[in-house]
């Protein structure tokens, strides 16, 4: 079993862990995962030592996916590519469809190198 928490502000409570934990002997499940992008409190750490739930902050989530990523990896981009540069950054730029706001469903052109830039054309057919 697997919970994620997004907790910035603060650090996750023992209740979580122990909410989780309840859910997993109920499920008979072997183990579980409370991941955040935070912090857990002193408590939650000591609720979870000697059962088998692993607690994942956010500095070691980060740690293991740069560790696991290639450096030079980019995310997979199915749109169609072209030959025109960002005007921002000068990357390639990718035929994509507006999703929402007053331009859905419209064509446009965004920089590959999106969320990093947001460089954008309009397509003109």
């Amino acid at each position: 079993l697997v919970q994620c928490k997004h907790w910035k502000a603060s650090k996750v409570p023992v209740s979580v862990v122990r909410e989780l934990y309840g859910v997993m002997v109920a499920e008979q499940a072997a183990g579980a995962f409370v991941v955040t992008s935070g912090q857990f409190t002193d408590d939650a750490q000591a609720f979870a030592d000697g059962k088998n739930i692993q607690l994942i902050d956010g500095r070691l989530l980060v740690g293991t996916i740069k560790g696991r990523m290639p450096q030079a990896s980019k995310p997979a981009i199915t749109s169609v590519k072209s030959a025109i540069s960002c005007p921002v950054c000068s990357s390639e730029m990718v035929l994509r469809t507006a999703k929402r706001g007053v331009n859905a469903g419209n064509q446009f052109y965004g920089c590959s190198n999106y969320p990093s830039c947001r460089g954008t054309k309009p397509h003109q057919l």
